[in-house]
């Protein structure tokens, strides 16, 4: 998909990745940008994942109009959560950024979705980076006890016509992020029980970006 998105564009292509103010940002070549991933995943059910979500990917680049059901809405939220994975682990051993566990990638290998993971899409259209890559800042949530009670983090995820957004957490139970997804009318939170029509009524603008990077909660 990444190779489909770029030979769209005569320019280079490049895919920037921001670590949440950790580690120094940075662009690379996007297809010299390589992860280790083992045979048995790579092959397996990620190959399988790339063909399933591919046709929806191609429509949503070329503008078309689509009515994507609750199956079609769970492949789009798989898709993104295995590149926020994949872009999770790509940070440097021992990273504040890497707060799945190996539990919860089990989970999303097996095409499931960890519990109280969210995730939601946007159409965007507007010049830029081909493919951006954004982690927010780590939200470190403490009880009423003093005890750290888990992380969280917002995965980003632009491509040229449509921004995905990933919530992933390392808690037990949802973290109350009121709005987090949902806010903004111009987002869709997948996978849901009803259809979807895409593209969403409103279209997402460069200067409106800061905003989908870094969505809620909303101000009480």
């Amino acid at each position: 998909m990444s190779r489909y998105y770029l030979d769209r564009d005569p320019g280079v292509g490049s895919f920037a990745m921001s670590f949440g103010g950790l580690y120094p940002d940075r662009a690379v070549p996007l297809l010299n940008q390589t992860i280790r991933v083992c045979q048995h995943c790579n092959g397996g059910w990620m190959a399988v994942l790339e063909d399933r979500v591919k046709p929806a990917l191609i429509a949503m680049s070329n503008g078309e109009g689509l009515i994507v059901g609750p199956d079609g809405q769970r492949v789009l939220a798989q898709w993104l959560l295995k590149n926020a994975l994949v872009r999770e682990l790509a940070t440097p051993q021992g990273s504040l950024l890497r707060i799945s566990t190996h539990d919860q990638r089990k989970l999303v290998a097996k095409r499931g979705i960890p519990d109280g993971w969210r995730v939601g899409i946007a159409a965007y259209e507007g010049p830029g980076t081909n493919l951006a890559h954004t982690f927010s800042g780590v939200k470190q949530y403490v009880g009423d006890d003093g005890q750290r009670g888990g992380k969280a983090i917002l995965h980003t995820l632009r491509f040229e016509c449509f921004v995905g957004q990933v919530l992933v957490h390392s808690m037990l139970e949802p973290p109350n992020l009121a709005h987090l997804l949902g806010g903004p009318p111009y987002v869709v939170e997948i996978p849901q029980l009803a259809p979807v029509t895409w593209p969403p009524p409103a279209t997402l603008t460069p200067t409106s970006m800061a905003t989908v990077r870094e969505f809620g909660p909303t101000p009480a």
